[in-house]
């Protein structure tokens, strides 16, 4: 290959000479001539990140004469601002500072319960309970007899808004049942139950 395919010799000892690799026999006679290989200097050679912030800056310059150029606000265009470079302060950074609160003991119930007490709350007793099948369920009739998990006689349990809160004894008042209590659980958590 002929020496004047090189265009730029060398300039100083920081230049990468390169020297072209001739092609293959098979291809010399059907190709074009390949383009010439050049040895760029390396004071011309940019990295990536100068070229970004060229491009940003162009386009900077561009936005501010674009800015200062269309002074009028009725285009709804120019209502929108683009982001500007941020700034590369270091935020301060303080512990968090609460407020100091002061601890109150609790005497048992809350001072405003009182609001409370004329609300009405559904009460049932629970005798036992039991599981059926449904072919049992389906095969109950009148005089049918289902055997519950309590004994006869044994406390039930009485419930408040479906929560136990005593253990009774069934008893008969005049001609009405009644409940005799046998048990019960404290005030604090009657209250929390409800």
């Amino acid at each position: 290959m002929p020496d004047d395919m090189l265009t730029n010799e060398p300039q100083d000892d920081q230049d990468i000479p390169v020297t072209p690799v001739p092609p293959p026999e098979s291809d010399r006679d059907n190709s074009p001539a390949p383009p010439a290989v050049q040895a760029v200097p390396s004071d011309q050679i940019e990295t990536v990140s100068g070229i970004d912030d060229e491009v940003e800056r162009i386009m900077l310059e561009e936005l501010a004469r674009a800015e200062s150029a269309d002074a009028t606000p009725s285009a709804p265009d120019s209502e929108i601002e683009m982001p500007t470079p941020a700034s590369k302060e270091i935020p301060v950074v303080k512990p968090v500072e609460f407020g100091k609160f002061d601890r109150t003991e609790s005497t048992g119930q809350p001072k405003n319960i009182e609001i409370l007490m004329d609300v009405k709350l559904p009460v049932a007793i629970e005798l036992g309970h039991t599981e059926l099948t449904i072919r049992d369920i389906l095969g109950l009739s009148a005089g049918s007899v289902v055997e519950l998990n309590k004994l006869a006689g044994e406390p039930v349990d009485l419930l408040v808004n479906n929560k136990t809160i005593a253990r009774v004894e069934v008893v008969v008042v005049d001609e009405n049942f009644g409940l005799r209590v046998t048990s019960l659980i404290s005030p604090e958590d009657r209250i929390k139950s409800l």
